[in-house]
């Protein structure tokens, strides 16, 4: 009678044959765990790479809907009532820049370097009171993350939170982190909410009503002055 030896499941025999396993030889838990290793940095890179250019991407759809508002590309319409504020606030100025006027009150000048019909610098130019960095008044809805290269960001947008390889010292997007001590003791995933400024010189009111990646509500409020930088 013929002896029948039941195969081994297929996905039991890749695992083998990819992962150190009791019985495998010196020289074959040496070859798996540097195929693991560039397996390992492949995906990272990999991973880092499409967050770049993603990124990147989403900037340059931004940087074109601000050209479009100033070259007058887009089909861009004022309240009336706002139009007639702007003039009287700013009679001397261009009307082609009232859009950009009506998005932020510190454009004071666009740049434009390279050849006419395609600059390598193209773009608003803004000056604060102080010349120090500020957050504009207003209300900020949490939208996409930067990987989401479909979405067209608009002004007023925020990035929604995201795991990154920095965390929690410079976050990815939209984060809630509770700090004691300097010391970080739990943090959030914001994707979706406002936060609303409210800025008096170098004082402000802060609310946030947002929602985590669990599904939790995350809200609070801040006031006080800001040490605000670039990183």
């Amino acid at each position: 009678m013929a002896n029948f030896v039941e195969k081994e499941n297929i996905f039991l025999r890749i695992a083998k044959y990819l992962f150190p396993w009791k019985g495998d030889k010196p020289a074959e838990i040496i070859r798996k765990c540097i195929f693991l290793g560039a397996a390992v940095v492949l995906i990272v890179s990999l991973v880092m790479i499409i967050s770049f250019y993603g990124s990147t991407a989403q900037d340059n759809r931004l940087n074109e809907q601000i050209s479009s508002l100033y070259h007058g590309s887009a089909s861009v319409t004022i309240d009336p009532v706002k139009k007639d504020e702007l003039v009287k606030e700013y009679p001397e100025v261009n009307e082609e820049f009232l859009p950009l006027l009506e998005q932020n009150k510190d454009v004071i000048g666009w740049i434009t370097m390279g050849d006419e019909d395609s600059p390598f610098v193209d773009n608003v130019v803004v000056q604060g009171d102080d010349n120090e960095y500020y957050l504009p008044d207003g209300t900020y809805t949490v939208a996409a993350t930067k990987d989401d290269t479909t979405y067209e960001f608009q002004p007023g947008d925020i990035t929604a939170g995201r795991w990154g390889y920095s965390h929690p010292t410079f976050p990815s997007g939209t984060w809630y982190i509770r700090m004691e001590n300097d010391t970080v003791t739990g943090d959030a995933c914001i994707t979706g909410g406002t936060i609303t400024v409210t800025r008096n010189g170098e004082e402000y009111d802060i609310a946030f009503d947002f929602t985590s990646d669990a599904g939790y509500k995350v809200t609070g409020s801040f006031k006080g002055a800001l040490d605000i930088r670039t990183q």
